[in-house]
């Protein structure tokens, strides 16, 4: 029998995003029986029709495996145990000691550049150009991954950012 992978999706402000589940067999998804419908009674038509919507579910990541080597001067240690990175559209600030992540999740396409300031305590990072919208820049804490400023005025993608070397608004 042949296999497929079954997603699901789910819509955040960020934008859709899917997560794999696992394994299927061919064919539409099914909700699932009532006990009435499996047993043989007769039910609601409608209770054992297929639907063609996708379940609704809420995901939440929970760790960014990987290390975009493309973005050259995108990892930045911002204490002696702490750094940060990006892994697709996520900020990931790692902690060595303990082994725990704190992920930022406010970009909508991948990240293509990322900075700290030591001064402020900020990162930036950029990301590609977004379907029928324009790219954005996000200033963020790295100490709790809350997003301060969304930047939006470039065209196309942002390939590089920096603060000055006094610290933004210095």
């Amino acid at each position: 029998t042949p296999k497929t992978t079954t997603y699901i999706r789910s819509s955040s402000a960020s934008g859709p995003c899917q997560a794999r589940l696992g394994r299927r067999s061919t064919g539409p998804l099914q909700p699932p029986r009532s006990s009435a419908a499996s047993s043989g009674s007769t039910g609601s038509a409608s209770a054992a029709a297929p639907s063609s919507e996708p379940p609704s579910a809420a995901l939440e990541l929970a760790w960014a495996h990987g290390y975009n080597g493309r973005n050259v001067g995108s990892l930045h240690w911002i204490s002696e145990t702490e750094f940060v990175y990006p892994v697709a559209a996520v900020g990931v600030v790692q902690c060595l000691q303990p082994h725990r992540q704190r992920l930022f999740v406010g970009h909508s396409k991948e990240i293509t550049c990322l900075t700290y300031c030591p001064g402020r305590q900020l990162c930036a990072s950029g990301q590609l150009t977004p379907t029928g919208a324009r790219p954005f820049i996000c200033i963020w804490r790295p100490s709790d991954c809350i997003l301060l400023s969304v930047l939006v005025f470039h065209e196309m993608q942002i390939l590089s950012l920096c603060f000055n070397s006094k610290g933004w608004g210095s």
